[in-house]
């Protein structure tokens, strides 16, 4: 089996320009059923991880919280303004402050950004704020593999990949551990959320504000906005993405391996049609390349 595949391909003005290349994995419990490139790869899970965060953090805070919170500490946030809103009433209920959240301003890109709150991974260190002052756990230190946060994080992902040994780590880009594992395991993870029934609560928030995940025009989004309460979707940084059919107990996880983005909502529907989850028509994706006077100059298509 290769180990990557064409998965996506860019045109302009009919004229082939680049190529994405990536792997994807469709799994139902103990069978694959499809999959595309070498699913033994392994990379990174960065934020698709998310809903598996959020729900440890929420067991160790030991109260319910309304979908709002759960929603967008489980989201990669565009600075949208409910998104926001969420931001800062998550942070007054706990009595919580900017400062506290340890993320950078994004410097060392194009963008500052202006407060910690618009870092798109504010909730999700709101709430192990949260839980870390709820149980008396320090908070300057909340970042760090052997905080209790981070332990009990590793601890629920190793139990839902249901392995007894430590998983290789690095530091993700807002300063978490992320965790190393291949295309076929984060499959299988995914599916590890459906037999706790504490996760039920996380997924009906993300159905409830699938707006707040990701945005309005993010393809995690879209995916539950159009098709409420039949799937969960989170995408990551490095053209990650995954998708769980709540009624057909399925995943579905892809990797671009280039990074990128712009191939990654391309591929995510046209997967989803092939495996027969969603309908052609059921949304549509701008599928355009743009200039800077904002002209439509080529298309991106998947290629699969």
């Amino acid at each position: 089996m290769n180990m990557i595949i064409d998965l996506a391909k860019v045109f302009r003005k009919d004229k082939l320009e680049s190529v994405h290349y990536g792997i994807a994995c469709h799994m139902k419990e103990g069978e694959i059923l499809n999959s595309w490139g070498d699913i033994d790869f392994k990379c990174f899970t960065r934020s698709m991880i998310k809903p598996i965060q959020t729900k440890v953090s929420l067991s160790i805070l030991e109260e319910s919280l309304e979908d709002e919170f759960l929603a967008i500490a489980s989201a990669s946030h565009t600075c949208e303004p409910m998104q926001l809103e969420f931001i800062h009433k998550l942070a007054k209920k706990f009595n919580l402050f900017e400062g506290q959240i340890q993320v950078g301003l994004e410097k060392n890109k194009k963008i500052v950004l202006e407060s910690r709150f618009e870092h798109n991974c504010a909730g999700k260190h709101l709430l192990m704020l949260a839980a870390a002052k709820k149980q008396g756990f320090h908070l300057d230190d909340y970042l760090k593999e052997d905080h209790p946060i981070q332990q009990a994080v590793e601890k629920e992902i190793m139990h839902l990949l249901g392995r007894d040994q430590p998983l290789d780590k690095a530091i993700d880009g807002c300063g978490l551990p992320t965790y190393y594992m291949s295309i076929k395991e984060m499959a299988a993870l995914f599916l590890g959320m459906l037999k706790d029934s504490l996760y039920d609560g996380i997924f009906r928030s993300m159905n409830e504000y699938p707006v707040i995940i990701g945005g309005e025009h993010q393809i995690d989004s879209l995916i539950m906005y159009h098709h409420p309460g039949k799937f969960i979707a989170k995408g990551g940084a490095e053209g990650l993405m995954m998708v769980v059919n709540l009624e057909k107990k399925e995943s579905l996880v892809i990797k671009i391996i280039d990074g990128s983005h712009r191939a990654k909502p391309v591929v995510t529907k046209v997967l989803l049609e092939r495996i027969g989850w969603i309908e052609k028509d059921s949304f549509t994706i701008d599928t355009q390349i743009y200039n800077s006077h904002g002209n439509a100059v080529g298309e991106i298509k998947a290629s699969i």
